[in-house]
């Protein structure tokens, strides 16, 4: 921990609060930036009061509601305003159409997300069309901040790719709270379900988790098609098209080993319960629940496209797949007990790595160096 004075940091994002990834993010930094002794504001629309404790908390009011993108520009230009009067040491903001002295990259870029539509459809979507027009402005605006942090490496490509920006471009990873997602805890939950319902046996069948609201995107036909027959699926998250799933589970014959739980509030139950977890995305900027299943010990199988991936072993902590062919082999070497108690272990070691305390030393450092040569003049 830097032993200077303490900075005044206004945080930007949307909502604060806990209902995505990149809100958790935004939650869990600031609240450790104010646990360092720094000052924090938090800018927002929406504000869960009770994660603000020892910040100051400026509300947004909703503007033009009726486009997300142009409601979007319009929360870019009341940050722009409010904090010009503000006197901040840092500017670090969550969303697009800010640019500022930290901005955070929590998804790929909307050039990135056309590539694979048609030739007519990138023109439609993009270059006729005045919302994705827009999304570019926001975007460009957003990459011209001083210091860009991306989630993950293949966001951080990305970046490089789309906005020819090769400099100022760091990665820090999501973290993961030990001790509400450890083995321990796990243990602990099943040794009160004195009748073991709730968790796994070794002599029944491999029971395999799928967690994400975005069923497509996050490879679930793929993973419905590959599903060894000695094992079973709970898929936990609203998603999209959810009575096409179920209705194409029928259809496969899989509707005794499938089970949609739908969404939850706390998903360590399902940790609990769950042998290890599949996350075969097509696409991921990262990809939390990997890294809190890690941190329970489980064995984790992630596609090359997911970030998470970057911190997965092939072998040691888990598996990573590059096409959906592999799948099935990788899960049936997964049926033995013993590789997957250590690959377990393995996993739990990993996720040690990549705490939110680590993500915040790594964001308290960037603050300063970034306050540093702001005040030489610098960037």
């Amino acid at each position: 921990m830097d032993t200077r004075r303490r900075l005044k940091i206004a945080v930007a994002i949307k909502n604060f609060a806990i209902t995505g990834g990149a809100e958790k993010y935004a939650v869990e930094i600031a609240t450790r930036m104010v646990a360092r002794g720094h000052d924090v504001h938090v800018y927002a629309r929406e504000v869960d009061t009770g994660l603000t404790h020892g910040m100051t908390v400026h509300r947004l009011p909703y503007r033009l509601r009726f486009s997300s993108v142009l409601s979007l520009y319009a929360y870019a230009r009341q940050i722009t305003q409010q904090i010009q009067h503000g006197d901040y040491d840092i500017v670090h903001s969550h969303d697009r159409g800010c640019a500022c002295d930290v901005a955070t990259i929590h998804t790929f870029s909307y050039l990135h997300n056309l590539e694979t539509r048609s030739v007519f459809k990138k023109l439609n979507d993009y270059y006729l069309s005045p919302r994705g027009r827009l999304y570019g402005v926001l975007e460009r605006k957003q990459m011209r901040s001083r210091a860009l942090v991306a989630v993950s490496r293949i966001v951080q490509a990305d970046i490089k790719k789309y906005s020819g920006r090769s400099t100022g471009i760091h990665v820090v990873t999501p973290g993961v709270d030990l001790d509400a997602f450890s083995p321990v805890a796990v243990d602990t939950q099943r040794q009160a379900d004195p009748d073991g319902r709730s968790y796994p046996s070794e002599e029944g069948p491999i029971r395999l988790l799928f967690v994400g609201s975005e069923f497509r995107r996050k490879g679930l036909d793929a993973l419905l098609r590959e599903l060894p027959n000695n094992m079973t699926l709970t898929v936990v998250g609203k998603g999209e098209r959810r009575h096409h799933y179920q209705q194409l589970v029928h259809a496969m014959g899989l509707g005794q080993r499938v089970i949609f739980e739908g969404l939850c509030d706390d998903v360590r139950p399902f940790y609990l319960a769950a042998h290890l977890l599949v996350l075969p995305s097509l696409r991921e900027a990262f990809g939390m629940a990997a890294l809190e299943a890690m941190a329970c010990g489980l064995p984790v199988v992630v596609s090359t496209a997911a970030g998470v991936a970057s911190i997965v072993d092939n072998g040691y902590n888990g598996f990573v797949f590059s096409h959906p062919a592999e799948l099935k082999a990788i899960l049936e070497r997964l049926s033995d007990p013993n590789l997957r108690k250590t690959i377990g272990q393995n996993a739990r070691r990993t996720a040690m790595r990549h705490t939110w305390d680590r993500a915040a030393e790594q964001y308290e450092a960037l603050y300063w160096d970034v306050y540093d040569k702001k005040r030489k003049g610098r960037v």
